[in-house]
């Protein structure tokens, strides 16, 4: 009897079962046959196999994607809407696709694309539009890297209507970030990121510059700063640190903390201290506490701050503080800018905006959700990599190790 087949590499494999012992009930006697004669029977080609001839063959692996299905990798070291051409991805040309054959992922989650100038068409002018948070997503890479494949089910941008109406909105609640990865403290096992900016030994302060465009120092709307410090010694005395926060001469507040503690710390910061340029974090490690010593480090920084509606670097994002139509000037074409609400985990693409003239676009937000407005001059590009097929079942390929390490270790390896 037949039991089952199998692969075995490209050998397909039959399990039979034989019975060379036989019960003879009439005689009462257990019979052993000498000799089997087998008879295999082919019905015909199996649909879900392919034939390589005589034996060999192959069935393909059922509930994952073809590698031919992954078109190509699209890598950024930066945050913001990106774009990447048909002509980038089919370098060699190929023919028009639905936007429901695509699927963009980052990690295996699905991330929502658009695509223009035709929304339900990938072809020769298109362009496929998606947004990225950037290496906030991996603070210990430097770059996001994202998988265009050719599969149904992608999450395609949703939109909404956002025409103008309302008062006017001048300013949006911006946020800046800052980070430095120039110290590696492996010793901080516990510390949420082992790679710092620098350290602040006690009794002494140090000042990190930063600049935010737009900022509208004559706003009503007050700023927030937000900052985050890395303890490191630990003595018996508790606490061991005390630290001073100012930003341009002002103080804004100060804590204590305890030993080797990641602390984020807020302040409230008046927009009357901000300028576009120039401004000073200044981080003072006093030394008072009964420890013999405090050393701190800071391991990056942020400010929200209420920021005017000019894009003259291309690009506007933050939070609406009301509600009504906002107008973004400074673009080059106000006509064909992108408009995304970024609040939630999958973009809204906007519709319906109106170009209030030739430099600038008025849309309607509303309070409390974040919006980016990105002039069609300003849309990153990415990086389009191509995965190079497999050699690893060359048979030629006798190695006794695969090393998979950083690039500057294979001197070492070798």
């Amino acid at each position: 009897a037949l039991l089952e087949t199998a692969f075995q590499g490209e050998d397909k494999k039959a399990l039979l079962k034989l019975s060379p012992l036989r019960w003879d009930p009439s005689s009462g006697q257990l019979l052993l046959a000498r000799r089997l004669r087998v008879r295999l029977v082919f019905a015909g080609r199996a649909q879900d196999e392919i034939a390589r001839g005589a034996f060999r063959g192959r069935r393909p692996r059922r509930g994952k994607p073809r590698p031919e299905a992954l078109l190509a990798q699209l890598a950024t070291p930066a945050s913001g809407l990106h774009a990447v051409a048909f002509e980038s991805v089919f370098p060699g040309g190929a023919r028009r696709m639905r936007s429901s054959e695509l699927a963009l992922t980052h990690l295996g989650d699905p991330v929502a694309f658009r695509v223009v100038p035709q929304p339900h068409r990938f072809g020769p002018g298109s362009r496929l539009l998606f947004w990225s948070e950037g290496p906030a997503t991996n603070p210990d890479a430097n770059e996001v890297v994202f998988e265009l494949s050719r599969a149904a089910g992608g999450l395609v941008m949703p939109s909404r209507e956002a025409a103008p109406s309302g008062p006017a909105v001048g300013e949006v609640l911006a946020t800046a970030r800052f980070e430095q990865n120039a110290r590696y403290q492996p010793a901080l096992v516990e510390a949420p990121d082992p790679w710092l900016w620098d350290y602040v030994l006690s009794p002494s302060r140090k000042d990190f510059a930063f600049d935010l465009p737009g900022v509208r120092g004559d706003s009503s709307t007050p700023g927030r700063l937000t900052v985050q410090l890395q303890g490191v010694t630990d003595f018996a005395a508790d606490p061991d640190h005390h630290v001073r926060l100012s930003i341009n001469g002002v103080p804004l507040t100060e804590v204590e903390f305890e030993g080797r503690a990641s602390l984020a710390v807020t302040a409230e910061v008046p927009a009357s201290l901000l300028v576009p340029a120039g401004n000073r974090l200044e981080i003072d490690n006093v030394g008072d506490t009964e420890a013999a010593y405090s050393l701190v480090y800071l391991d990056h920084f942020a400010v929200d701050y209420p920021r005017a509606l000019g894009a003259p670097e291309g690009a506007v994002e933050g939070r609406a503080t009301l509600g009504g139509a906002a107008v973004v000037s400074g673009l080059s074409d106000g006509g064909t800018a992108a408009l995304l609400d970024t609040t939630e985990a999958v973009p809204v693409w906007l519709t319906g905006a109106a170009a209030a003239a030739s430099d600038a676009v008025a849309f309607r937000v509303e309070a409390g959700r974040r919006y980016a407005v990105t002039d069609s001059a300003a849309i990153r590009p990415v990086q389009v990599r191509f995965l190079a097929e497999t050699t690893l079942r060359d048979p030629s390929n006798a190695a006794d190790w695969v090393v998979i390490a950083p690039r500057a270790f294979a001197a070492a390896a070798e």
